[in-house]
């Protein structure tokens, strides 16, 4: 698998450092130095990997160990705190580390096309290398405080948000309060920003740093001293999860359950398993609120800064936080099944099979329909009231189109949330079926993150965006012999149509490939499952000879 990574990872950026490159070399002005534009969006392209790595490789390391029971065995023997928390560290970012190597040639064939310093790539290096080492360690600190897989995934994507963008909000706050101009003082913890300044135009790089790499170490030895002291099941902690307090916040009040237990289970029991933990959707129907919250704010206030910012706000939280958390339910349904032994009981039982995966699929829609139907709907109303005043909205009002701009704009919104609908079911069924085939929760939460959106993202969202330059070229749009006006009006329309039909085309396919597998071929996709299948060498039996003294006896198949 570390092999295998490490390949893509250097394939990747070796495709897309291509295609950007004989782009750039036939736009005027660019072609002299495609240096510095083709090493931002690759070294842009890293940060966003490197900064979720936390959540998928170390998020659940330690916590899983707690849930197996097998952490007790380590403190068995003389090892201490440190190690095995430096031991899981190393051992689960070895892919991660491997794969962002495998991109630094391909970074460093960018100083030889011009645009890019020495100081500023080493910088850069080293500030992409610092931020996988900080969301790792953000990863390894939540995993010793946490047990359950999904606390620990929605904790370490709550602190590495607030470390990362917190800061710089803060400040731009007391910014806005005080009346002054920016001064970065929170945000010195964040690998975000030194990551912005490692271009040598601020002094403030290895001040960030510095504070950065403290905060970093801080958690890592905070993970040391916690993890020998909390991986026991204390009795405390368990009459404390059996209190009734907690039972209403887990579970609901006793009429929800009866309703659950006398007309949801009856109908289908997977349908009560995945909608019976009502403080799943509890987070969701909090973040909802305050998606919405912040677009009324933001839309009462009349200052440009504060709607971009809600308007991004709203647009982040609603593509993000309901992919994950969809994800993330969907394959913790058969996951637990799993880990319990319980697939072996359901596949003896008198069910019909082609039922057990759509009742999951309904339990995760009473779940989260309704918050995420209303993280959808400020989606929608963020597009229509805060998009007029976009980049792209800006360039089709300069051309003279037949189409009106309303049109346009409910056009653009509608279709971002028919995108969203489409992507939220494809994560959902592929979702389902990963956490039945894979080993644990998290890795199937992973698989079907990477699958169904951060692959397919990265590859729409290029060939969307080379559409309009690649025909612009091939026309002679470049030089100018082909008028500006019609480009301007083509461009969000066309760009547009080719990223909804190409996003739709790749949940379609995910989707229906999930369904197969779960719905047509149940039986057999958890029977791999359980008991995978390897191919063997067959070796025939050696039966012992009856005649003491003669060589043994190898039976031979029969003549036909």
């Amino acid at each position: 698998m570390t092999f295998w990574l490490r390949i893509i990872a250097a394939l990747t950026a070796f495709v897309i450092a291509t295609a950007l490159l004989a782009l750039l070399l036939n736009i005027p002005g660019v072609g002299a130095h495609p240096g510095g534009p083709l090493f931002a969006v690759l070294t842009w392209m890293s940060l966003a990997v490197v900064l979720s790595a936390g959540l998928f490789f170390t998020s659940d390391s330690l916590s899983e160990e707690k849930r197996e029971g097998t952490l007790g065995f380590l403190f068995l023997t003389d090892l201490r705190g440190y190690d095995v928390v430096l031991g899981k560290l190393l051992a689960t970012s070895c892919r991660c580390v491997f794969a962002l190597l495998a991109i630094f040639p391909v970074l460093a064939c960018t100083q030889l096309l011009g645009g890019v310093e020495v100081r500023e790539f080493w910088r850069t290096i080293l500030a992409l290398l610092h931020a996988l080492f900080f969301s790792l360690t953000v990863g390894i600190f939540i995993s010793a405080i946490s047990r359950h897989p999904q606390k620990a995934l929605a904790g370490t994507l709550a602190l590495m948000f607030m470390l990362t963008a917190g800061g710089a909000a803060l400040d731009s706050f007391l910014s806005f309060v005080n009346d002054k101009s920016f001064r970065p003082l929170f945000s010195l913890v964040s690998p975000v920003w030194v990551f912005l300044n490692a271009d040598g135009t601020a002094s403030s790089f290895w001040q960030a740093f510095g504070f950065s790499q403290l905060l970093a170490w801080v958690m890592l030895g905070a993970a040391c001293w916690l993890i020998p002291r909390n991986w026991q099941e204390k009795a405390a902690r368990v009459e404390r999860a059996k209190s009734p307090w907690r039972t209403w916040w887990r579970f609901g009040g006793e009429k929800r359950r009866q309703h659950l237990r006398t007309v949801v289970m009856d109908a289908n029991p997977l349908t009560w398993l995945a909608c019976r933990e009502r403080w799943q959707s509890l987070w969701l129907w909090l973040v909802a609120l305050v998606v919405f919250g912040w677009f009324v704010a933001t839309s009462l206030i009349d200052q440009p800064f504060w709607n971009f910012a809600g308007w991004w706000m709203a647009n982040a939280l609603a593509t993000l936080l309901p992919y994950l958390w969809t994800a993330s339910q969907a394959s913790q349904v058969f996951a637990e099944l799993r880990r319990a032994g319980l697939l072996e009981l359901l596949l003896a039982a008198p069910v019909d099979f082609r039922k057990v995966a759509p009742g999951a699929w309904w339990g995760l829609v009473r779940l989260f329909g309704i918050p995420i139907a209303i993280i959808f709907l400020v989606q929608f109303l963020a597009v229509v009231t805060q998009m007029g005043g976009s980049a792209m909205m800006q360039m089709y009002r300069q051309g003279e189109g037949v189409i009106p701009e309303w049109v346009m704009l409910w056009g653009s919104a509608g279709c971002g949330v028919l995108v969203s609908f489409a992507n939220v079911v494809a994560l959902s069924w592929f979702g389902l079926w990963m956490g039945l085939v894979s080993r644990n929760g998290l890795m199937a939460t992973l698989k079907t993150i990477a699958f169904v959106q951060v692959i397919p993202w990265m590859v729409i969202g290029f060939a969307s965006q080379m559409v309009i330059p690649v025909i612009m070229l091939f026309s002679g749009g470049f030089s100018g012999n082909v008028t500006g006006t019609g480009w301007l009006e083509l461009v969000p329309i066309i760009s547009t149509v080719v990223l909804v039909v190409l996003t739709l085309g790749k949940d379609w396919v995910f989707w229906s490939l999930a369904r197969q597998r779960l719905v047509a071929d149940f039986r057999n996709t958890t029977i791999g499952a359980i008991v995978p299948v390897t191919r063997l060498i067959m070796v025939r039996p050696v039966v012992a000879s009856a005649t003491p003294g003669l060589p043994p006896v190898i039976p031979q198949p029969p003549a036909a």
